[in-house]
Parts: C-alpha cells; sequence; structure tokens
C-alpha cells in the first residue's frame, strides 16, 4: 500500500528522492574537496618555494674522527624531522682553502683579469649521489687510493686550471702550510641540470669558478667520502647535512607537527651534541610552513561556509518538499481516519514511506 501511494505522486516522491541525494551527497564531498583543495594548494607552495627556503641545511665544523658521531647524530634526527612525510637526507662538505700549483696560477691569469687581486684558491669537497646529478666528460668516479686523493672538477674549473684526467699536483693548506695533500685528476663532470635543487643555488659545482669579494675559489676538487674522512678533514672541516623533505605526501595533519620538530631541531641537535661548537640550522622552512598553516586555515575556513551555505538551501529545499508531501498525505490521512484506520496505522505508513526515501 506504501509503494501505491507513493506511484500516485510519483513527481513529488521523485523530487524529494532527488533533494534528499543531493543534500547527502552535498554534505559529503564538502570536506572532501575542501581537505583536496587546501592539501593542493600547500603542495604547490611548497614546489614553487626556492630550494634553499623548502629545505633544510644543518651544518656544523668537525674532525674526521668526530665525524661519524655527529652523522648519527645528525642523522637520527633528520629521520624523525622526515618521519611524517618522507625525504632524503644529503651530505656535504668543504675544506679549508688550499693553495694552487703555480703552472695552474699562470693559466688562471691568462683567463681572468691579471689586474684582479683577489686570491685565487682552490677546496677539497665530497658530495654525496654527485652520480646522479652529473655525467662525466671524462674520466671515471673517484675511489679511495693510497697516499693519494682522486678528485674529479667541473668541467669550467678543468679549462681555467688547465687540468686533464691523468694530471698529479701537490696542494698545500693556505691555513696550514705543512699540511699537503697529493691529488689526481680522475674525472671531469658537467652538472646535468644547474638549476637542480642538489646543487642548492651554488655557483662553484656548477660553473667551477666562484667570484667572491677577496677571494676567487676554482674548483671545487670532489673526491669520495671516505678518502674526504680520512685525508682532508685532518683539521676542523665545514660539513653539511642537506634536507630534503618529500612534500608531495604532505597532509594536511603533517604541517603541525613538522613545524613543531623543525623549532626543536636546533636544541635536540646541540643537547646530544658533545663539547664543541654549536649546529647551525639555515632554513627558511619554519615560517614558509607558518604561512602555509594560515593559509590552510584560511582556505578551509572559506570552503567550509560555501559548503554550509550550501547545505543550508538544501536543508531548506527538503524542508520545502516535505511540506508539500505533507499537504498531499493530508487528504489521504484523513480518508484513512474516516475510513477506521487507527493512529498507529497512519503513523506506521508514514514512518515507512520515510524509510523507503
Amino acid at each position: 500500500m506504501v509503494l501505491k501511494r507513493m506511484r500516485s505522486d510519483g513527481l513529488i516522491v521523485t523530487a524529494a528522492v532527488v533533494t534528499i541525494l543531493l543534500a547527502v551527497i552535498l554534505l559529503a564531498a564538502g570536506p572532501i574537496y575542501a581537505d583536496a583543495v587546501t592539501v593542493a594548494g600547500a603542495q604547490r607552495r611548497l614546489a614553487d618555494a626556492d630550494v634553499t627556503e623548502a629545505n633544510v641545511a644543518i651544518n656544523h665544523r668537525v674532525s674526521g674522527e668526530e665525524y661519524p658521531a655527529s652523522d648519527d647524530l645528525v642523522t637520527a634526527e633528520a629521520q624523525r624531522l622526515l618521519a611524517p612525510i618522507g625525504g632524503e637526507i644529503l651530505r656535504t662538505g668543504r675544506s679549508e682553502p688550499y693553495k694552487l700549483p703555480d703552472e695552474s696560477l699562470e693559466l688562471i691569469a691568462e683567463s681572468i683579469d691579471e689586474d684582479d687581486r683577489r686570491t685565487r684558491q682552490t677546496v677539497f669537497e665530497f658530495r654525496e649521489s654527485i652520480e646522479s646529478h652529473a655525467a662525466l666528460v671524462d674520466g671515471r668516479w673517484p675511489e679511495p687510493a693510497e697516499n693519494q686523493v682522486e678528485v674529479v672538477l667541473p668541467e669550467g674549473a678543468a679549462t681555467v686550471l688547465g687540468l686533464t684526467v691523468g694530471d698529479e699536483f701537490a696542494l698545500a693548506n693556505r691555513l696550514a702550510p705543512n699540511l699537503v695533500l697529493d691529488a689526481q685528476v680522475v674525472g671531469i663532470y658537467r652538472a646535468n641540470n644547474p638549476d637542480d635543487g642538489f646543487w642548492y643555488g651554488e655557483t662553484l659545482p656548477v660553473d667551477g669558478v666562484d667570484f667572491g669579494e677577496s677571494v676567487v675559489l676554482i674548483g671545487p676538487l670532489v673526491t669520495d667520502r671516505a678518502t674526504f674522512e680520512s685525508m682532508v678533514m685532518v683539521r676542523i672541516t665545514a660539513v653539511e647535512w642537506r634536507l630534503e623533505p618529500a612534500f608531495k605526501d604532505l597532509q594536511l595533519g603533517d604541517v603541525p607537527p613538522l613545524r613543531g620538530s623543525l623549532g626543536a631541531l636546533p636544541v635536540r641537535l646541540d643537547r646530544g651534541a658533545e663539547v664543541g661548537t654549536p649546529y647551525q640550522i639555515a632554513s627558511d622552512l619554519g615560517p614558509l610552513l607558518a604561512e602555509i598553516d594560515r593559509g590552510l586555515l584560511a582556505a578551509r575556513s572559506g570552503v567550509f561556509i560555501l559548503t554550509l551555505q550550501l547545505a543550508i538551501l538544501a536543508g531548506y529545499a527538503l524542508v520545502l518538499t516535505a511540506n508539500l508531501l505533507t499537504d498531499v498525505r493530508s487528504v489521504e490521512m484523513a480518508l484513512l481516519r474516516s475510513r477506521g484506520a487507527g493512529v498507529r496505522q497512519v503513523v506506521g505508513f508514514s514512518l515507512l514511506e520515510g524509510l523507503v526515501l
């Protein structure tokens, strides 16, 4: 009987069903849409940010003997920081300045203004995963060797210094002249993409020359990590850990804990470090996340208000449809009561009809 009554008022019932479906879909899709819009906006902002703004660089000065312990500490804290979203940790190191060979200085005078009085010097470096971001023009990548530092250098530096694969030379530390390292060029490389975030916006490892205010750096002489630790880091050396978060997996709930972990990072590093120079954190990620957090709140609030307005309209349409259906049913209910139907029967019919809808 309930189905017969509904078929008799098919247009009204259809309108009620459509209204209910639209209201349910709207209420279910609203939060999903809000999250999707805000997450996409946050990921786009982070993707468009400068590499030094969106990543974290941890700097420290340490000797080769102390480096493994420092690396363990920083790696553990970096993994804690990146745990919610994942990411990569890249290690680099740069030596104190070294004096260039005399024959190279003569060639440099031909390629750089000889009236330029800035000091010409070079540095040794190690760069983790450089093989994945640069291509060899000639030679091979360095490996550990006895009593010698195997190096590769950028194509531009090789040209300025007049070095080719197989050349050997001795370099003296400018701050400790008694420290002399024998080096051999085993390869020359070219950056795959100079704008890649791997290079962190640095000029020297890409172009081979960096003009400072008082110094012209030519190089770097890139060696492997084991050689760098054992032969170059006999003195206190600058090392760096670069944290590259995987923002493509960022979710709304990841932003507050990431901000908190980043803010606590300096304290945790200094607390876990032995006596020595403090760790330096170079990053604009904290302010960037704060900006994104405020943007997320504003975006979600805007979408929520819009969804609420639509939900109110859907509810109003549903009430109007229900009133229309009630007016139609009131006549039928009166007929049923006149034919002896009890209150329970009338209420039962109404409940069944509501459940079907």
